[in-house]
């Protein structure tokens, strides 16, 4: 099963504050690495992802850096952008963060879901899992 990743899973990947999600997310990310062709990520949990730790870090070059140095590593995955078919059905939801990127997931072939907010994904067409509670 293809499975695409949050943007909380990207974050914990790249934020050691809290060990155990950043172990956890750390994980999927070396699993990912390791099989490229189960995974994809969307551009815009990668721009939402940015948007996070240059908050939680702001005006810190070495976050700067190291987020590069984590895009880089997945350069190789499948990258699922957004269209203008993907708005269209994520508009009707009351949140549209979410369900745009549900939307770009199963438009790409996506089957599953990594996310720690399960519940803000519930009335969207993809199975989710939350990998920090395993």
């Amino acid at each position: 099963m293809r499975k695409g990743l949050d943007t909380n899973v990207i974050v914990y990947a790249f934020d050691n504050s809290d060990p155990e999600k950043h172990e956890t997310a750390v994980k999927i990310v070396k699993n990912l690495l390791a099989h490229p062709e189960n995974y994809a990520i969307a551009t815009q949990a990668l721009a939402e992802a940015e948007y996070v730790i240059k908050r939680k870090y702001p005006a810190a070059e070495e976050t700067y850096v190291r987020f590069v140095e984590l895009l880089r590593l997945l350069i190789p995955l499948r990258i699922v952008p957004y269209t203008v078919e993907t708005i269209i059905p994520a508009a009707k939801h009351r949140n549209f963060w979410d369900a745009l990127l549900a939307y770009a997931y199963v438009q790409s072939g996506i089957e599953m879901l990594l996310t720690e907010n399960v519940s803000d994904f519930e009335d969207l067409p993809i199975k989710t899992e939350n990998p920090f509670t395993q």
